[in-house]
């Protein structure tokens, strides 16, 4: 087929054939390439549920950080307690001790004398 000649019928369907060839050659490369997005999608699909075991994991995490404070916060309370009955304890035998120290001298005196 030249530039300046007409095209004939069979020219015609040559180039029909050849369009239709390279339509159907496009058309397999878009299926590959929907395979491909279907492919991807699962793959996000995936994704997303390990996403949210992983948050379902951070929950759990979280909840126990919470009654791990708490315990902290009961320990806390048992040692401001603790520390409590400690000071009055030393208080009410502070005064005993000095009572007893004093007798203590004073029997020493006397056993000097």
């Amino acid at each position: 087929m030249d530039d300046n000649t007409p095209a004939t019928k069979a020219d015609l369907r040559k180039l029909e054939q050849s369009m239709n060839e390279r339509f159907v050659r496009v058309d397999e490369k878009f299926e590959m390439i929907d395979e491909h997005f279907v492919k991807i999608d699962e793959h996000f699909v995936k994704i997303d549920e390990h996403f949210v075991k992983i948050d379902e994991q951070f929950v759990k995490i979280d909840e126990k950080f919470v009654k791990i404070d708490e315990k902290f916060e009961r320990v806390h309370e048992d040692s401001d307690r603790i520390l409590d009955v400690l000071i009055n304890v030393d208080k009410k035998m502070g005064t005993k001790i000095d009572d007893h120290e004093k007798r203590i001298t004073r029997l020493e005196e006397r056993v000097m004398v």
